[in-house]
């Protein structure tokens, strides 16, 4: 019996010491501070009482996560109709998002940064509103 427990001791010795080594208790901290600040945000867009097009945006694209699965497509094979009205609403936002929201939302709706002539990478020419919006 003590041989057993000596031996199961030596193994989790063994196996803690290879996951410092490998560097994944760090990454585990890592990992869950992640979470906790993703927690916190979506908790923030969720109890926020401001209805600005950033609110808003952030809302619709914490639906998409929580509602759609991760390779749920608005059209097409694999359509998700929870997609493809969160898209249309995220579409309508653009032109009003800004920052962090305006990059993110751009992403989800298909859209790319655009370069000097205006042309995002997808090849769709933006207006100068949604142009504006970007450099902002």
């Amino acid at each position: 019996m003590r041989r057993t427990v000596r031996d199961i001791i030596g193994r989790l010795r063994e196996r803690s010491r290879l996951r410092n080594e490998l560097g994944l208790t760090e990454l585990n901290r890592q990992i869950e501070a992640t979470t906790d600040a993703e927690i916190e945000a979506e908790d923030f867009f969720l109890e926020c009482d401001d209805e600005t097009p950033n609110i808003v945006a952030a809302r619709l694209m914490i639906g998409l996560t929580n509602d759609c699965q991760k390779d749920a497509i608005a059209e097409g094979n694999g359509y998700c109709g929870t997609m493809a009205m969160a898209l249309v609403a995220l579409k309508g936002l653009l032109p009003n998002l800004s920052g962090l929201i305006l990059r993110s939302a751009e992403r989800e709706a298909g859209w790319r940064a655009t370069n000097d002539e205006g042309v995002g990478e997808v090849g769709r020419r933006k207006s100068d509103h949604q142009l504006a919006a970007v450099r902002r």
